[in-house]
């Protein structure tokens, strides 16, 4: 079809289709005409010539109505000698013709007016009915052409009106300096010379056709897509602003309004650009100056209270802990006064090359000012951040080389963890602030926590009474974390995951307050609560119709040694109907300190057909050999071999053996702590079973853990 359009053939048939239709017209009425005999052949030849010229005549409006009036005299002195019965033909024909010729109102009725006089002069010749029938119908067709003619002629009116208005919309929009190009389903059917130089086209033409989508850089073509089709399917404008790729493969920036238009008769987004590079440029460049440290390049202290803000945050919704470690030089001021202030801009810098180097990709180095610097540590343990303390200590060994000058410093450090020491960014970094000093006291060159308000022995108080008082008012929840099989994806099991907000201590972790709990005993009467809500929400999932899969549920050695362990687990299975094999105990290797009582219970356990695994495998009390004695069924290999893998290779040979030795003894191996694609990767390639992780997914409350569980699709794909 387009290629049809492209053809001259079409292209003069459509230009010149209404001179070819009104022509047939003018050959009707010279066919009647040959009738009136060889004398008047001359009257027909100068009606047909003269028709025909005002039929072709464009130009020219005047001339066209002057031989539009000789050729209509010339008919009307014809007309005496075409016999009557051909008159009506010839009169309709001509009101035809003259009402399209020459639109408007007056001409048809003119013409038609001449026509009733001439039936007139009939009147005495011609019977009364055939005279009054021609009268009727050339006043029905004068009045019906004339109305036609009238609105084709308000319709020729309006189109030049359009086309008028088009080119000079065309003219503005082609001598507009601002990049403008229409879209139609995805591909570039416009572009006015500024969109033709901003894209690096030679011409139009190569630009036309192509997808719209190519000129957008990758990061920026989902945003751009959704407010394209916002914009056709609701009729709107919108605003944005994106990066954009030359035909050259050169990044810029611009601002962009989409407006929905149409082109061709179609539905179009027209898109007007603005090219802001260079304002971006000097944006980030202001941002970077407001935000980072002009001597060091690090981030400044204003970016230090957004990122703690935003960490607080996060710990708070995934309810882990954060540090904040507070760096002081020591003896700076006598380097500065001995070397000069230069040389100590110049240690400064190193020490920031230094400190940038010894952390880690989530971790963060901010200049808090001075000689004084803050390191931002997210989900971290109590031992994370002693060890990062103690590297960050290390960078201080060797000697500074300050433009020939050998130069020995080291840093006290102070540490405050969120949520322990405080839960707002103020308070932690004044008490990190505090127990530098404390480091300082202490000889220098070392690291303190911070222990002025809130030593150990107070806050493992006010944890064991707000075990109490959360044991009775229900402050504890539960969330689950997916366990999927590595192979295909699907998550395959759920552990259950105690988690505790108090009112007044705010979110306290598990690894702070379960050993407390397992030191007063009170582990046991939590524990029973975590495994009978655990199974009263599995039923429920069960009842919605969600896939049945495995409840994994951690049991400390403490819960071993209640006698009551096996009947309270086997109580609650059959209280809430589940299957044995669906509930999952996850036991630690500890409970080897006592091997024969432990077999007993396992032994017990695994008769009323419950599955049993051994967490953190691989840190506690294993022997090879007793391995093969315990009735188990998983082994879940210990996160601190798995954040080790692909960065050491003596961990990897670890995890090889470990899962080697798992397959051959037919035990299903768990890999838990992923969080990164790459160790995903690793257990899949050595035939890990089972994958578990925040990579996976964090843990999550129940209602969240149900919809994953509702999906038909594998939950990961791996």
């Amino acid at each position: 079809m387009r290629q049809l359009r492209s053809s001259p053939v079409y292209r003069h048939i459509m230009r010149n289709g209404k001179a070819y239709l009104l022509t047939l017209l003018v050959l009707t009425i010279v066919n009647n005409l040959f009738s009136v005999g060889q004398d008047h052949m001359i009257k027909v030849f100068v009606f047909l010539t003269t028709i025909l010229s005002a039929v072709f005549l464009r130009k020219s409006v005047v001339l066209q109505h002057i031989l539009a009036s000789i050729a209509y005299i010339t008919l009307f002195t014809l007309l005496h000698n075409i016999d009557y019965f051909k008159l009506p033909s010839i009169m309709y024909t001509l009101l035809l013709l003259y009402a399209f010729l020459l639109p408007g109102l007056w001409v048809p009725t003119i013409v038609g007016a001449g026509f009733l006089l001439f039936l007139l002069t009939y009147s005495s010749t011609v019977q009364f009915d055939y005279l009054r029938a021609n009268l009727v119908g050339v006043v029905f067709n004068t009045v019906v052409y004339a109305a036609l003619s009238y609105f084709f002629r308000q319709m020729i009116i309006e189109r030049d009106r359009l086309k008028e208005s088009e080119n000079r919309y065309r003219s503005l929009i082609e001598i507009c300096p601002e990049p403008i190009v229409v879209q139609q389903k995805g591909k570039l059917v416009y572009a006015n010379p500024a969109a033709v130089q901003s894209l690096g086209a030679e011409d139009v033409n190569k630009l036309l056709g192509r997808s719209a989508l190519r000129f957008l850089h990758p990061e920026s073509r989902k945003n751009a897509l959704e407010h394209v089709n916002e914009v056709l399917e609701k009729g709107v404008s919108a605003r944005m602003e994106q990066r954009y790729v030359r035909l050259d493969g050169q990044v810029r920036s611009c601002e962009l309004v989409l407006v929905a238009t149409n082109y061709g008769g179609k539905p179009a987004c027209m898109s007007i650009g603005k090219d802001i590079t260079e304002r971006k440029k000097a944006e980030e460049k202001i941002n970077h100056m407001a935000y980072h440290d002009t001597l060091t390049g690090l981030p400044n202290r204003s970016y230090l209270n957004e990122c703690l803000y935003m960490a607080i945050e996060r710990a708070e919704q995934t309810g882990s802990q954060l540090a904040v470690l507070f760096l002081d030089l020591d003896r700076f001021k006598n380097i500065n006064d001995t070397v000069g202030h230069i040389y100590g801009d110049l240690l400064l810098r190193q020490v920031a090359e230094r400190l940038r180097a010894c952390l880690g990709p989530s971790d963060t180095v901010f200049r808090h000012s001075g000689d004084e610097f803050v390191i931002l540590l997210e989900g971290v343990t109590e031992d994370g951040v002693r060890v990062q303390a103690q590297a960050v200590l290390d960078q201080f060994k060797q000697p500074f080389q300050l433009h020939g000058h050998e130069v020995y410093t080291t840093t006290s450090i102070g540490i405050s963890i969120y949520p322990q020491d405080g839960m707002d960014r103020d308070v932690l970094i004044k008490h990190a602030d505090m127990a530098m000093y404390l480091s300082k006291e202490n000889g220098k060159n070392n690291y303190q926590y911070y222990r002025v308000h809130n030593n150990r022995l107070a806050r493992k108080l006010k944890l064991e009474n707000g075990l109490r008082r959360a044991l009775e008012k229900q402050l504890f929840t539960l969330h689950y974390q997916p366990q999927i099989n590595l192979a295909s994806g699907e998550i395959v099991g759920m552990e259950a995951l105690i988690r505790w907000m108090d009112p007044e201590l705010g979110v306290v972790t598990p690894g702070e307050f379960i050993p407390i709990a397992e030191e007063t005993g009170l582990i046991v009467p939590i524990g029973k609560w975590v495994l009978h809500t655990a199974c009263h929400q599995y039923k429920q999932w069960r009842e919605a119709g969600l896939p049945e899969i495995r409840l994994a549920v951690n049991i400390s050695v403490r819960q071993f040694q209640d006698k009551q362990l096996v009947s309270t687990i086997q109580s609650v299975l059959e209280e809430f109907d589940m299957n044995p094999g669906h509930l999952e105990l996850e036991i630690t290797e500890s409970i080897m300190q006592n091997l024969d009582q432990s077999l007993v219970i396992l032994t017990a356990l695994k008769k009323i057909g419950v599955k049993l695994s051994i967490d953190d495998f691989g840190t506690g009390y294993s022997s090879l050999f007793l391995l093969d004695k315990l009735p188990i069924d998983h082994i879940k290999i210990d996160r601190t071999f798995i954040e080790e893998i692909t960065f050491n290779a003596n961990t990897e040979a670890i995890v090889r053996t470990i899962i080697d030795m798992g397959r051959h003894l037919k035990f299903q191996l768990i890999g838990e702590g992923i969080e990164h694609e790459r160790q995903i990767h690793f257990l899949q390639e050595h035939q890990c079973t089972i994958g578990q992780g925040f990579f996976i997914s964090p843990p999550l409350s129940s209602e969240k853990a149900g919809e994953l569980l509702s999906r038909k699709q594998p939950f990961v794909q791996v």
